[in-house]
């Protein structure tokens, strides 16, 4: 969701862990698409075995007893009150005779009600039946910070209508100036909330805003909706707002805010992250992300960063694994100026993700946690917010603990954005912004500390930096797969010398190979069997400088033993390279 993306340079889309109901449940009872949302009668709750409107994570009753039915419309089903509230399964979706069978007309297609929440909602026959939907006010965004502010306005921030393509994943971006959606640039405001605009919401998962430097680059064609992979501009890498499925809004702590207009951000980078299930070609989604803003500026402008770690290795088989992410506190004291004041935090898994916890170290080894998840669940995000702000210290560290349960892997799950791959990030909220270096995140590389990575893998992730595109173009116009083609082994050995093509980095480089998707797949494998091509004439290289003047040679080695280590030199040099 974040800048914790940037290692798959070469992908496009890929394929995240699906979160959604899956539409062919609903063909699978009567009436499944059409069954009201208890708390807005004119919307429909898409995801009827879930908790979730949306779909996704923890079952309802009704979802509960579908599975325990195999995921059929059984005479059972049919007669059982999942819920609680009186009327049976069948009477609720409109086959009060339990007579109906897959693909055929529900006797009724009208007064259709939910079989997994007890209605009325709140009333007295439904106290303690509906726990995760106790009032319809649990579903309604409740911010003091805007409602006690007569000042404060919203904008919506939204994605020009654009079809949605006809594949399971897709990331669509576009930049947008703030004073095309009515905000005054003659004028400072703090974004002191947010809240999802869904035009889709079978189709949404999680919407992201950036803010946007004054000397960022963007293209003119990002200005309008483009494919993006997490966010690639230049210049545009401040996380100030964020939606996902299962959340109402984000209401931010009341001594600071993200500061746009005339000093501060006055363009953002809108990402939406949709999934296709189905892969259907006619949907046009036009979602987007309310800002709440207001001219009475708060105490502090705020900021964003994220700790976590990146080379993840999942055991398979494993009920209980552990992943740990540092920022260090040589780190802190990089990119710290003074103290900042944490004041919310986010955590980030997958699917097999099951408990996280972050926390901040003192200089004297006190241990402050900042967000404690017992029991983690990737559909329902949890956004903490402290009324008395965690203070830190440079020279402070940060650690972040992810605990997986892979019992059900067979193979080592690492780190990606796909299905079966996994992350481990805590994003935490701050101020003031000015205090800790913009733009600038603390996650671990493996053992490598992230003010120790001379890897820049922000601008190598950037198709349109000036020196990716040098490196891009070489590489095509020189170098083929399978020979080392003339002219070839100047620019890969010029490659081989980048810290990002070196050990570890190069390592994981490769490893975005594991991708899902085959048509990405093939053409990072491309870009490699390209760079790898001369590896026999690189390894070479390497040992040629041997001669008949050598130590070993004149110390009264046999040619056949001056061969036999020449051999092992290449060996050893070829594995070095690939």
């Amino acid at each position: 969701m974040m800048v914790d993306l940037r290692l798959r340079l070469f992908a496009a889309t890929c394929v995240l862990y699906q979160v959604h109901s899956y539409p062919n449940f609903r063909e699978r009872i009567p009436n499944g698409f059409n069954v009201t949302n208890p708390c807005d009668p004119d919307g429909n709750w898409l995801g009827v075995g879930h908790e979730a409107i949306g779909g996704g994570g923890k079952r309802n009753s009704f979802g509960l007893d579908f599975a325990g039915q195999g995921y059929t419309w059984t005479d059972t089903l049919c007669r059982k009150d999942s819920d609680g509230d009186g009327r049976a399964n069948g009477e609720e979706l409109g086959d009060p005779s339990c007579a109906w069978e897959q693909g055929s007309v529900p006797q009724r297609g009208s007064d259709i009600s939910h079989p997994g929440i007890c209605e009325p909602v709140g009333s007295e026959q439904c106290k303690g039946k509906n726990t995760f939907l106790e009032t319809c006010s649990d579903m309604v965004f409740k911010c003091d910070g805007i409602d006690n502010d007569a000042d404060s306005f919203s904008v919506d921030v939204l994605l020009s209508s654009s079809p949605v393509p006809a594949k399971e994943t897709t990331y669509m971006c576009q930049a947008i100036d703030l004073k095309d959606v009515g905000v005054n640039m003659e004028i400072d405001y703090h974004l002191v909330a947010t809240k999802g605009y869904v035009d889709t919401l079978e189709l949404l998962h999680h919407v992201v805003i950036y803010g946007c430097s004054d000397d960022a680059n963007i293209e003119e064609k990002q200005r309008s909706p483009t494919e993006c992979f997490m966010n690639r501009i230049d210049g545009c890498e401040n996380l100030i707002g964020i939606w996902s499925v299962g959340l109402t809004g984000f209401c931010y702590q009341e001594d600071a805010g993200f500061r746009v207009g005339k000093n501060g951000f006055k363009t953002v980078v809108l990402e939406l992250h949709w999934n296709n299930v189905e892969e259907k070609s006619t949907f046009v989604d036009s979602s987007g992300i309310t800002l709440f803003l207001t001219p009475n500026l708060r105490s502090n402008d705020a900021g964003m960063l994220t700790i976590g770690q990146l080379e993840l290795n999942i055991p398979p088989y494993t009920a209980r694994h552990t992943e740990k992410g540092t920022c260090s506190s040589k780190c802190t004291e990089r990119f710290m100026s003074g103290n900042i004041n944490i004041v919310g935090a986010m955590n980030h898994m997958h699917g097999i993700g099951t408990a996280v916890t972050s926390n901040m170290v003192s200089g004297d080894g006190k241990v402050t946690i900042i967000s404690h998840e017992e029991s983690y669940d990737y559909n329902s995000p949890k956004f903490v917010v402290f009324e008395r702000p965690l203070v830190m210290e440079p020279g402070y560290s940060l650690e972040v603990k992810c605990h997986y349960d892979s019992s059900l892997r067979g193979e080592t799950t690492r780190y990606g954005d796909s299905t079966s791959e996994e992350m481990c990030f805590t994003v935490i909220m701050y101020y003031p912004a000015n205090n800790w270096e913009q733009g600038k995140d603390c996650i671990s590389h493996g053992e490598i500390e992230a003010c120790e990575d001379d890897c820049d893998y922000e601008s190598l992730g950037n198709q349109s930096h000036p020196d990716t595109m040098r490196r891009n173009a070489a590489l095509y116009t020189h170098c083929e797969p399978g020979h080392c083609k003339e002219g070839c082994i100047d620019v890969v050995r010029e490659i081989f010398q980048e810290p990002c093509f070196q050990g570890v980095h190069l390592r994981n480089l490769k490893n975005s190979m594991n991708t899902e998707d085959p048509e990405t797949k093939l053409a990072i494998m491309d870009y490699f069997y390209r760079l790898d091509s001369c590896n026999a004439e690189l390894a070479w290289e390497e040992c040629r400088t041997w001669s008949d003047d050598d130590p070993l040679v004149m110390g009264g080695a046999s040619r056949n033993s001056f061969a036999l280590f020449a051999l092992i030199c290449i060996f050893t040099n070829l594995k070095s390279v690939m």
